[in-house]
């Protein structure tokens, strides 16, 4: 969902700490907008996020963001 922190596998690797902003600009059901933590925002597949974990405590379900 919308604010959610995800970190990311991407081509170059683990991208760490980006942000849900909404639904994918695109229209794509199996993707959502994010926010890199560079700034850079794109439309990014849900299968590729993997869930922040604080202090060991799972703080995000990997498929909370759309269902």
């Amino acid at each position: 969902k919308p604010g959610d922190k995800v970190d990311v596998d991407s081509e170059d690797g683990w991208e760490y700490g980006a942000t849900v902003l909404g639904p994918a600009k695109g229209g794509n059901d199996d993707e959502m907008q994010i926010r890199f933590a560079d700034g850079v925002v794109d439309d990014w597949p849900i299968s590729d996020f993997r869930r922040v974990e604080v202090g060991g405590v799972s703080v995000l379900p990997v498929l909370s963001c759309c269902m």
